[in-house]
């Protein structure tokens, strides 16, 4: 008799643990999803202060370091970020999320052998799944090691083809390598995948520039102004577009909206100023030009597009002057000295000098 009562009491202790440790699991999940809810409306204080009461309950609950490590990550707090991804990740080391979002902050950081190393691990737990390859693949891009990551991107889109982000990445590494036709037939396959995206039209659109057909780059950057009005960037594109093949009327225009809609964007202001100056208004050419330099004193291109408008006026000292300039400041010479604005002074063995200088 006092057997089976003292068999009765165990089994009785038994179901109550269980029944508290049940309740106290379902507790910690509930109170991880309020957490991952504040997440996702962008409420991360309030996130974290609810993963730390589900640590409190249960300390190794990998989900709530997630979750907080991911607040972090958004809140710029990178450092708290990994080490609570790191704390998850010892939690549930087979969890390739954790690796992801710890891989990723180490990319904020430009730690990039850290972050290839967590991305990696990644491909180690689930070598089926394409995102492990996916973010090899960023950090080899930031590495500027294209041709591996042109690899990992392939690797990926071999385990999921239809991920329009994977073939816009390796269409930007294919612009890289000066690969245009690869990278527009990756942005194009991209398109098929998701319509109205900027990132391939702004992508594809750049490409057409390189390869100097503007009414195609034109079209891509028309598309990225209808789809995102209030950005900047598809007007500048698009001014650079009609800059290039001579339509100076509607490059001005383009920069105008563009510097409206960002007026720090001070490498517009170099754009807009050469659409002036070659449109021939040279007054506010110069005046924006000027104001560009305020903005960055040591972008070199700028007292190149100086020197072109004091040529345009005929001031040869001053046009020598901030050519001087642009060679101290380290222009980026592409086609420019190709200008006939230099017909005037290209036998000029000054001028030879400096081109040599400025080119080499």
């Amino acid at each position: 008799m006092y057997y089976i009562a003292f068999i009765l009491l165990i089994i009785i202790v038994l179901v109550i643990g269980y029944l508290e440790t049940m309740n106290r699991k379902e507790k910690y999940h509930k109170i991880v999803e309020a957490g991952m809810n504040l997440n996702n409306t962008a409420k991360y204080y309030a996130a974290i202060n609810v993963f730390n009461k589900a640590i409190e309950i249960r300390a190794s609950g990998h989900e709530a370091y997630e979750g907080k490590g991911f607040a972090w990550l958004m809140l710029k707090e990178y450092n708290l970020a990994i080490e609570d991804f790191s704390k998850a990740i010892n939690h549930n080391g087979g969890k390739i999320s954790a690796y992801e979002l710890r891989g990723k902050t180490y990319l904020k950081l430009n730690n990039l052998e850290k972050a290839l190393k967590d991305f990696s691990k990644m491909v180690d737990l689930a070598p089926s799944n394409e995102k492990g390859y996916y973010n090899k693949g960023i950090a080899y891009f930031q590495m500027n090691e294209f041709y591996k990551a042109v690899d990992e991107f392939t690797s990926a889109i071999q385990r999921n083809a239809n991920d329009p982000d994977i073939y816009i990445m390796r269409g930007s590494v294919h612009y890289k390598l000066e690969e245009y036709q690869r990278a527009i037939a990756d942005y194009s396959r991209a398109e098929t995948l998701k319509k109205d995206n900027t990132a391939v039209n702004n992508g594809r659109g750049l490409v057409y520039l390189k390869l100097k057909d503007f009414d195609n780059a034109i079209k891509d950057f028309k598309a990225v102004i209808k789809l995102s009005p209030k950005d900047s960037i598809g007007y500048s594109n698009i001014g650079i577009a009609y800059l290039k093949s001579k339509e100076y009327v509607q490059a001005i225009e383009a920069f105008a909206k563009a510097i409206e809609l960002n007026s720090t964007a001070d490498k517009v202001f170099r754009y807009y100023a050469d659409a002036l100056r070659k449109n021939g208004d040279l007054k506010m050419a110069e005046k924006t030009i000027l104001k560009a330099i305020t903005f960055n004193y040591e972008d070199g291109n700028f007292y190149l597009i100086l020197a072109e408008i004091n040529l345009a006026k005929q001031n040869y000292e001053d046009f020598y002057k901030e050519l001087e300039n642009a060679l101290l400041k380290n222009a980026v010479i592409e086609d420019e000295f190709e200008d006939p604005i230099y017909d005037s002074v290209r036998d000029e063995q000054r001028f030879k000098d400096l081109v040599f200088r400025l080119t080499v």
